[in-house]
């Protein structure tokens, strides 16, 4: 998360205060009544000290309250709705935004702070606000240049592209693109809205209609008072419940005539409706907050009007923080992004949002992740038409094939992108892997078919040519994704390795192998820096990448262990869990033990905690069926018997069984020599051979066994397959300590409350440090490319700003970072630069655009120190790599 002040912190608190948004209901609501409970000015003194708590409950104990009750005093003016003033707002203005001819965008110099607001709050608040202004002030503006003006900005108000430019976009999910602002709006002129939404619909098409007619000046104070009465009665107070929400017609007012001389409430009205009717709730959005703001900051608005508006854009604020990332963790993401409020959005409002977002500049490229059930034809179509609209690229009104003018233009925004298909971790996956067998084979029938393809053939292919069209070339990359915390990869790599060598029928009537490349999500967020990094190598090992495939995130091979524990403080694993990472940290401490003394300092503590941790974990026991359903994995299976009578097994046994792990359990266990699919087998079952030899069915809770590979192998998979969702096995606490070795009386068996408990030493953590830079070393030689999302990063892990970041590690600005013995080669273990892209992630949920992010990662460079050419060499190096990885793995899916 990013590191904010109180001046910060508090703006963001004061704009989306529910506490606030509650007073002024109650102010509001009681009016009604004529009861007025409290004046302005003590309206004014709740404000002030709801908010001092609310900024102290949000953030607590982090700031002295005498600094809040200033900073608040200076945000938040005695008699502020008296007036159509908000200081506020202007200063946040002048400090981040710029005009750029009719464009408003960001300061560069002031990107990362910018990205911080835009975490909080949406900046068209400011945005909107400056037009206003203008309109207000008497500012020359026509209804011409405003609508000029509101066409020119850009996604985020980033700087409009330089048209040469081209960007390439390598790791975007589309159900994570659309802005907020369309979120919003979406619940409020759809005709069902999450009832959630239902009070702030009812007060938006309130304000809507009610505010050009109090605006008359025929009516006087009375009458407009019994206006704003049954208002708040209807949408806010008592008869609010049941009074049914009415909806504009938008349709209707878009096509109403309305006087386009002036700017006013009318044509501004007119504007929103004309934007929601073509389906860009985006510029709608932007036309809604100018109307809004237009309407506070007029001299002639009812004050309690202006307590509604503002009532309004706070509530709405405090909406938009619910489906936008702020916080640490993947399951906290995936939270957010399957928030009601996204999912509700209609795919024709989220494609043009999406679309200007990621095809920004005419040049731009992208490899966009979907899943197999996004990619259709439908789908694809409505995708095409969202690009045609961004690009004013008119379909050609025609009953036959287009024009070759046509046809070319088309085909030129057609590869412009192209898809990479990302399978989804899901818990109950675990236990039924046909489910994801399924899923890949599905994938493969779309690919083969081309039902429902024809409409695309129409509008890109001209009479005047012969030419094919193949929409499974679309498809270039497989990828994992999801929380890994609970979903492994391990149990998608088959199918993943299924994909890459299965023949695919094409449309050039032959099989074909596809030759996907790979772009999976791993080590991004972890419990333990040996979890993350494990995690890394699983994927890379068991999906068996290859030169050009890409690792998402892996931030485990870059954030210094030391500096995460430190952050982190107590550390808890499952005991299963910490016995992978201890057998695979003694793996490669072994086979380094010859080039690093580090390595053969703690391989003797790692042995000793093998042997001690193995014995609580129940597949590592031959009466393991018996242990499993004794109890659930709770503490009571293990008598100090049981932990006495299983036999010591050698840690190169467990890895082996580690290794084993890259088979598919599912089709070993339906596995017969007669009837088999050779394609499946040799993909999901390499190490059949050795497997088949292990009968294992008949060797459940034999005690006389050896306790070999094959067979931790299987008592582990048939255990995960019989999981419940209440199972539960032993915690791990893992704490620090300062010595450099681990002594036996450290580490207690089973604690007071349940919980074991494990100690790791200075050099455990330093040894994790060489590790990375090992594995980092092992991984460029295989041609790895890691995929960069920063503002995704610092959001999700222990990321406190962007200079941070572990690309300055992976891939320094200046090379000479990388000698021997130098702050990101201390142990003389890496031999060069790892290959890098610079991508988005999810740019709707952790607000931020392509351009912005190289921004953010050139700021960054110069704050750690680099030099300004150094840091633009750097940014143009990895933007012109980036466009090369594009073109090598995109596919034409037209051919002659």
């Amino acid at each position: 998360m990013l590191k904010q002040t109180l001046f910060e912190l508090t703006i963001a608190t004061v704009l989306s205060s529910e506490h606030v948004s509650q007073l002024l209901h109650e102010f509001l609501t009681e009016s009604v009544d004529n009861e007025v409970v409290f004046t302005m000015n003590e309206l004014h003194s709740k404000c002030i000290e709801a908010l001092k708590r609310e900024v102290d409950q949000l953030y607590p104990r982090k700031f002295r309250l005498n600094d809040i009750q200033v900073v608040l005093e200076q945000i938040w003016p005695l008699g502020i709705f008296k007036n159509g003033s908000l200081p506020v707002l202007d200063l946040l203005y002048d400090m981040l935004m710029q005009i750029d001819n009719d464009s408003i965008t960001y300061k560069d110099d002031y990107v990362d702070s910018y990205v911080k607001f835009s975490a909080k709050l949406d900046p068209t608040i400011i945005v909107g606000w400056n037009i206003a202004k203008k309109i207000n002030n008497g500012t020359l503006l026509t209804t011409t240049d405003l609508l000029r003006i509101v066409n020119s900005q850009q996604p985020l108000y980033s700087s409009s592209p330089n048209q040469d430019d081209r960007y390439s976009e390598g790791h975007v999910h589309l159900n994570g693109v659309y802005f907020d602002g369309v979120v919003i709006l979406n619940q409020l002129v759809e005709e069902r809205g999450l009832e959630q939404f239902n009070s702030l619909t009812k007060l938006s098409h309130g304000l809507l209609r009610e505010i050009p007619i109090i605006a008359n000046p025929s009516f006087s104070k009375k009458e407009i008072d019994t206006k704003l009465l049954n208002l708040w009665k209807t949408t806010i107070g008592v008869n609010s419940k049941t009074t049914p929400i009415f909806k504009y017609n938008f349709k209707y007012i878009s096509e109403q005539n309305v006087d386009s001389s002036t700017i006013n409430s009318i044509w501004l009205r007119k504007q929103i409706a004309c934007a929601v009717v073509d389906n860009d709730l985006t510029k709608a959005w932007l036309w809604f907050i100018v109307w809004l703001w237009r309407e506070y900051q007029n001299s002639e608005t009812n004050t309690q009007i202006r307590m509604a508006i503002f009532l309004l854009m706070i509530t709405l604020m405090n909406k938009r923080s619910e489906i936008i990332m702020d916080g640490q963790g993947l399951t906290r993401f995936v939270e957010t992004n399957n928030h009601p409020l996204r999912k509700s959005v209609d795919f024709k409002f989220k494609s043009i949002s999406s679309a200007k977002k990621i095809l920004q500049g005419r040049s731009d490229v992208a490899e966009i992740k979907v899943t197999h059930h996004e990619f259709s034809a439908k789908n694809v179509i409505s995708w095409i038409n969202s690009i045609n609209k961004t690009q004013n690229i008119h379909q050609e009104n025609f009953l036959k094939r287009p024009s070759l003018e046509y046809a070319l233009s088309q085909r030129k925004q057609l590869e412009r992108w192209h898809f990479c298909i990302n399978f989804i971790r899901n818990n109950p996956n675990t236990r039924q892997r046909q489910n994801i067998w399924k899923e890949g084979k599905e994938l493969k029938r779309k690919m083969e078919s081309k039902a429902g393809w024809k409409v695309i053939e129409d509008i890109s292919m001209s009479s005047e040519e012969s030419i094919n069209f193949n929409p499974s070339n679309w498809i270039r990359g497989l990828d994992v994704a999801g929380d890994e915390n609970t979903v492994k990869t391990e149990i998608y790599a088959p199918v993943i390795r299924w994909l890459r060598n299965v023949p695919i029928n094409g449309s050039q009537l032959r099989s074909i192998i596809h030759d996907f490349h790979l772009s999976i999500h791993a080590g991004e967020d972890y419990a333990h820096p040996a979890s993350g990094m494990r995690n890394i190598d699983e994927t890379v090992t068991f999906c068996e990448m290859t030169s050009g495939d890409r690792l998402g995130h892996a931030l485990a091979l870059g954030i210094e262990p030391k500096h995460w524990i430190e952050r982190q403080g107590d550390i808890f694993l499952p005991v299963e869990e910490h016995l992978d990472n201890i057998v695979w940290l003694w793996h490669f401490a072994s086979n380094l033990r010859d080039r690093l003394s580090l390595a053969e300092q703690v391989l003797p503590d790692l042995e000793r905690r093998i042997a001690i941790f193995s014995k609580y974990v129940p597949w590592t026991s031959s009466a393991y069926m018996r242990q499993f359903y004794k109890s659930n994995f709770n503490a009571e299976i293990f008598s100090e018997d049981d932990i006495v009578n299983i036999a010591e097994i050698e840690p190169q046994t467990f890895y082996e069984a580690w290794l084993l792990r890259r088979n598919c359990f599912f089709q070993l266990d339906s596995y017969t020599s007669q009837i088999t699919d050779d394609s499946i087998v040799s993909s999901a079952l390499p190490d059949i051979e050795e497997l088949v030899q292990f009968d294992w069915r008949n060797k459940r809770n034999g005690m006389d066994e050896d306790m070999c590979a094959k067979r931790l192998y299987c008592q582990r998979a048939e255990l995960m397959r019989s999981k419940t969702k209440n199972s539960k096995g032993l915690i791990v606490h893992v704490r620090s300590i300062q010595r450099g070795s681990i002594f036996e009386s450290d580490i207690n068996h089973i604690n007071a409350i349940g919980m074991l408990e494990d100690f790791e030493s200075s050099d455990d953590i330093e040894f994790l440090y060489a590790l990375q830079d090992y594995l980092l070393n092992e991984y460029k030689n295989k041609g790895l490319i890691i995929e960069v999302n920063p503002s995704s990063n610092v959001y999700i892990s222990k990321l406190t700003s962007y200079t941070e970041h572990p690309i300055f590690r992976w891939n320094p600005p200046d090379p000479n970072k990388l000698v021997d013995g130098n702050c990101h080669n201390k142990f003389g273990l890496r031999d060069g630069l790892i290959d890098v892209t610079i991508n988005t992630d999810d740019p709707g949920i952790m607000p931020t655009t392509l351009r912005t992010e190289y921004k953010l990662l050139y700021k960054a460079a110069i704050d750690n120190g680099f030099t300004v050419e150094d840091a633009g060499n750097w940014i143009n190096r990895i933007c012109q790599f980036s466009n090369q990885q594009f073109d090598r793995v995109h596919k034409s899916v037209f051919y002659h």
